[in-house]
């Protein structure tokens, strides 16, 4: 579970929704080596890096961008 911090406390962020992928066989391992190098769980590994690769493309969910273009940021003028 990720957590914010605040002057306060620890506060816990739950993610409601799930997204389900077809990998290939050993991604699953090649990501828990990649989370334990950076001591965290899998799961928030994944999130930072899909998180990371949507802001690349120009989208930043932190800011509410979800109106999704068809042009790749690379393309935009």
């Amino acid at each position: 579970m990720q957590h914010i911090t605040s002057s306060d406390a620890r506060i816990p962020i739950r993610f409601p929704e799930r997204l389900a992928l077809r990998v290939p066989k050993d991604l699953p391992r090649a990501v828990e080596l990649a989370a334990n190098r950076v001591h965290t769980n899998p799961a928030e590994w994944t999130r930072q890096v899909i998180l990371r690769a949507l802001a690349a493309e120009g989208i930043d969910l932190c800011r509410g961008d979800t109106a999704l273009s068809d042009t790749p940021r690379h393309l935009a003028a």
